[in-house]
């Protein structure tokens, strides 16, 4: 390859004219938000990866606790969420997860006690034949 101004010969990787200093080659523009050329456009460092999980993860173990084993998926909730916060995930899915597994474990140990005060009342009363 040859520089269109001085007519020196360049290697064919050579971004500059090392005589006259003219650009001889287009430079491939760097992207900032993908370090690896070769990801795909929508690629997420393995960090980012994570934490999106951890979020999502969050997020469902709430909405699902609601209405199935509050109490343990709460909790697993409520870790996954920190687990995404300490990741630096900054979206709404670890806050969701997090305040879901709060009510869940609330709701959970409220329906607990009900259960336990209803079959303490159920099996405690003794019940005498009326004899007329």
């Amino acid at each position: 390859m040859y520089c269109q101004n001085c007519g020196t010969q360049v290697a064919e990787d050579t971004l500059f004219c090392p005589v006259c200093g003219t650009q001889v080659a287009e430079s491939a523009p760097i992207d900032r938000q993908n370090p690896d050329p070769q990801a795909p456009y929508n690629y997420m460092s393995p960090q980012n990866q994570a934490a999106e999980s951890a979020a999502t993860t969050s997020m469902v173990c709430g909405i699902v606790g609601f209405f199935i084993a509050g109490v343990v998926l709460g909790i697993i909730a409520i870790i996954q969420s920190r687990k995404a916060q300490k990741l630096g995930y900054v979206g709404g899915k670890a806050t969701a997860g997090l305040v879901l597994g709060i009510i869940d474990i609330i709701k959970g140990g409220f329906v607990t006690v009900i259960v336990v005060l209803f079959l303490i009342l159920a099996f405690s009363k003794v019940s005498t034949p009326y004899w007329g």
